[in-house]
C-alpha cells in the first residue's frame, strides 16, 4: 500500500472568482465586491506560544482615457496596513492599471507572492469591482490600480503566531464541537469567505460567512472532488462530508502548531497552494493510534487579517488512504 494524502480546504460559493487583468491568461472579472469593514488598531498582537497539545472536552482601450465614465475614486483609510498579493496563480500575475478599471492602460504586474504593497487611500467601483490604488515598494517601485480582491493584508510570519490566532483557533473548535453556526460565521473572512477542500486534488467550495452559518443545519449537497483512493466524486452536505473528519481531529488529543505547513511525504509547496503563500497557517494535527498509527489526520488552517482582526480563510485535509 502506499500513502496518499488527502485534505480539504472549507470553501463553497465563489467558483467564480478568478483574476481580473492578469497578462498571462484572459479571464472573466469578478462580479462581487469587496465590503468595507471598519479598521481596529494598526498594532499586531505580539508573538506567544505556537505548539499546544489539546485534550478536547467535549472586467480594453489604446489609451488611458476610460470609454465610459467611472466613479470618482473615495479615500479611504486601509493605508494604516501593508498588503499582500493572494489567490494569484505561479505562472499568472496581478495586473496594475493606471486607472480604476480594465479599460485603462496596465502599467505593471504584481507576482503573485508580492508583499510590501501600500493602499493610497484612493478606492472605486467599476465592473461590479472594488479598484485600490496601489504602491509596491520594491527595486522597481509601482503605482497604479488592482482587483482588490486580490489582496490581503501582510502579516509576517514572525508576528503572526500570537494569543490572538491561536484565539481564533480555540474559538473554531468550539464552533465545529458545538455545531454553532453564529460563532462559526464571525470567524470566517469577510472578505475572501473561508475556502474547504476535502481531498488536496479535488475541488474547492468556498463558504462566505451567511452562508458558514447554515452549514451545521444545510443538507445542500456539494462536489468536493474525487477521492483520490477511489476515484469518484464525494459527494454530500458539509456536515455529512466534512464536518466528521474535523470532528475526529479536534475531538481527540491532538496537537496545535503555528505556520507549521509539513505533512508527512508530501511536499510542502503542494500541500499549501502557492496561491495561499502570502496566507499564515495552523495545522491541527491528530496522530495516529498507537498500534495502528494510520489513523492521523491533519488539518491546515489558513488565517487572514482583514483590519488587523484574524478570520478563517482556508482549510485543508489530509488523512492515511491505502
Amino acid at each position: 500500500m502506499k500513502a496518499i494524502y488527502t485534505y480539504v480546504v472549507l470553501g463553497g460559493l465563489i467558483a467564480g472568482m478568478v483574476l481580473v487583468g492578469c497578462q498571462r491568461t484572459p479571464v472573466s472579472t469578478p462580479t462581487a465586491s469587496l465590503p468595507a469593514p471598519t479598521p481596529t488598531s494598526p498594532l499586531l498582537p505580539t508573538p506567544a506560544a505556537t505548539t499546544a497539545v489539546i485534550t478536547p472536552t467535549t472586467v480594453p482601450i489604446p489609451s488611458t482615457t476610460p470609454s465610459a465614465t467611472l466613479p470618482k475614486p473615495t479615500p479611504t483609510t486601509e493605508g494604516l496596513y501593508t498588503y499582500a498579493v493572494v489567490g494569484v496563480e505561479p505562472d499568472e500575475g496581478l495586473s496594475v492599471h493606471s486607472g480604476p478599471g480594465v479599460n485603462y492602460d496596465v502599467v505593471g504586474t504584481l507576482p503573485y507572492d508580492a508583499t510590501q504593497i501600500h493602499l493610497t487611500g484612493q478606492r472605486a467601483q467599476a465592473q461590479n469591482i472594488t479598484w485600490e490604488e496601489i504602491e509596491w515598494l520594491s527595486e522597481s517601485p509601482l503605482r497604479g490600480w488592482v482587483n482588490g480582491r486580490f489582496l490581503t493584508q501582510y502579516v509576517p510570519p514572525e508576528a503572526f503566531c500570537n494569543a490572538e490566532t491561536a484565539s481564533l483557533i480555540e474559538q473554531f473548535e468550539q464552533a465545529i464541537r458545538q455545531a454553532d453556526g453564529r460563532l462559526l460565521a464571525t470567524l470566517v473572512s469577510p472578505v475572501h469567505g473561508v475556502d474547504i477542500w476535502l481531498w488536496r486534488s479535488g475541488r474547492v467550495i468556498n463558504f462566505d460567512p451567511a452562508h458558514a452559518r447554515w452549514v451545521f443545519n444545510s443538507t445542500y449537497v456539494h462536489n468536493w472532488g474525487a477521492n483520490p483512493a477511489s476515484g469518484l466524486d464525494t459527494r454530500g452536505s458539509f456536515q455529512e462530508a466534512v464536518l466528521p473528519v474535523l470532528r475526529d481531529a479536534i475531538q481527540n488529543p491532538h496537537e496545535i502548531r503555528c505556520n507549521d505547513r509539513t505533512v508527512g511525504g508530501v511536499a510542502e509547496e503542494y500541500a499549501w497552494p502557492a496561491r495561499y503563500r502570502n496566507i499564515n497557517v495552523y495545522k491541527i494535527f491528530k496522530p495516529g493510534t498507537p498500534g495502528i498509527d494510520l489513523d492521523w489526520r491533519i488539518w491546515l488552517v489558513g488565517v487572514e487579517y482583514v483590519e488587523n482582526n484574524p478570520y478563517l480563510f482556508a482549510l485543508i485535509h489530509f488523512q492515511w488512504e491505502p
